[in-house]
């Protein structure tokens, strides 16, 4: 993790080690039960700072919702998340976001945007850059 992200977390995180955690992301549809696990919206990419260790510090979801004549993404996140949002890396998606506010973004745009970023793609299926997931596509 970047010493400026480190920075600004660990007041929030005390446990947080800087070389154990990294920034990434799961899309759903990429993983190999989407098709056995209802999802309750059409995809969703769960983004974390992750623990090399396993599990996750903290967590955040976007969600794309099905709204007739177009299908959105929606991001969703409890509280003890919102720190993330204004970490530097995190923040520099969401401007990346906003930027592109007037679009509907699909799960492979955010995914691109991600990994511009420098979020670890840990779907089952990582995206190629095709719009399909596949394995070796780090």
């Amino acid at each position: 993790m970047q010493k400026n992200d480190y920075n600004y977390l660990k007041p929030f995180f005390p446990d947080m080690e800087q070389e154990k955690v990294f920034w990434s992301f799961i899309c759903f549809s990429r993983q190999d039960y989407a098709s056995k696990v209802p999802l309750g919206c059409e995809d969703e990419i769960m983004l974390a700072l992750q623990c090399a260790d396993g599990g996750c510090v903290t967590e955040m979801a976007i969600r794309w919702h099905n709204l007739g004549k177009t299908v959105s993404p929606r991001l969703e996140c409890f509280g003890e998340a919102w720190p993330m949002l204004l970490a530097p890396s995190c923040a520099k998606v969401m401007q990346m976001l906003a930027a592109r506010h007037d679009q509907d973004l699909s799960p492979d745009d955010v995914t691109q945007i991600l990994l511009e970023s420098g979020f670890k793609d840990l779907s089952d299926h990582p995206w190629k850059g095709d719009g399909k997931g596949g394995e070796g596509c780090d």
